[in-house]
């Protein structure tokens, strides 16, 4: 039972989760824009890529110019970010009706 502890505590220290969550919002408004701007066309995929690669470019120079100095954590997050918006927020916004499309129409 010790070793589990051991593990599920390396886990939560080699990651920063308020970061996974502000790259998350923050890719998720920036996507949510452009999506209000192209109405009824679609978001490519590869634009969205761009989009978290450049979310998690700013937040990461935010963290770095504030004095975060632990780079491995923010790189273990920036490749946690993207899982953890797929596995996990992404279905709970289309459960509550808040993804991209589906807001769009209450903005409308």
């Amino acid at each position: 039972m010790e070793i589990i502890k051991d593990i599920i505590n390396t886990v939560i220290n080699n990651f920063d989760f308020a970061y996974v969550i502000i790259v998350n919002i923050f890719t998720y408004i920036l996507i949510k824009s452009i999506d209000t701007l192209n109405k009824e066309k679609d978001v490519p995929t590869w634009q969205k890529r761009i989009i978290l690669f450049i979310s998690i470019i700013c937040i990461s120079f935010m963290y770095y110019i504030n004095g975060y100095d632990n780079n491995i954590k923010l790189l273990n997050s920036s490749i946690l970010a993207p899982i953890a918006w797929s596995w996990l927020l992404k279905p709970i916004c289309k459960k509550f009706n808040i993804d991209y499309k589906d807001v769009s129409k209450y903005l409308d």
